[in-house]
């Protein structure tokens, strides 16, 4: 089987199982800087199929307000539901950070009681605390796998 052994994909699935504990922080730390920086949208009050942003949503609400008074109780309607929804997802990514940022204060004051100085202590704290974590977790565990192989030998 001379194919498999020069075969790139059969090379990177090699690597990937051999490092796991990386890849699997590559995939948190993707993960986390998608969710950190992916938009709050929400369907917008001109066209429900098109979802739009805060700023885009509050322009619509007010250009929508001006023109329809008929219909004032089905745009009330629309506004707070909208409201509601960016609320509800902005409340939701408060509370992931606030734990994740309630771990990396806590992994500061440990690092102060244990004698680093304060400046390197506080850059655990944020996103970049976020992935070292995520990153020290998944080459733990490899290391622990890869640990366990080697004592079966």
């Amino acid at each position: 089987m001379k194919i498999l052994e020069t075969d790139w994909l059969h090379k990177a699935l090699k690597f990937v199982s051999y490092n796991r504990g990386l890849c699997t922080w590559l995939v948190l730390a993707v993960l986390s800087v998608g969710f950190a920086s992916c938009a709050v949208k929400t369907p917008s009050i001109v066209n429900s199929t098109v979802k739009v942003n805060q700023v885009a949503f509050e322009s619509e609400v007010a250009t929508v307000g001006a023109e329809i008074e008929a219909q004032w109780q089905a745009y009330i309607s629309k506004v707070e539901i909208g409201r509601a929804d960016i609320e509800r997802q902005l409340e939701l990514r408060r509370k992931v950070f606030g734990l994740v940022q309630t771990g990396a204060v806590i992994a500061s004051k440990a690092a102060v009681a244990a004698g680093v100085p304060q400046p390197l202590a506080d850059m655990s704290v944020g996103l970049f605390g976020v992935l070292g974590m995520a990153g020290a977790v998944g080459l733990g565990v490899d290391n622990y796998r890869k640990r366990k192989v080697l004592a079966k030998k």
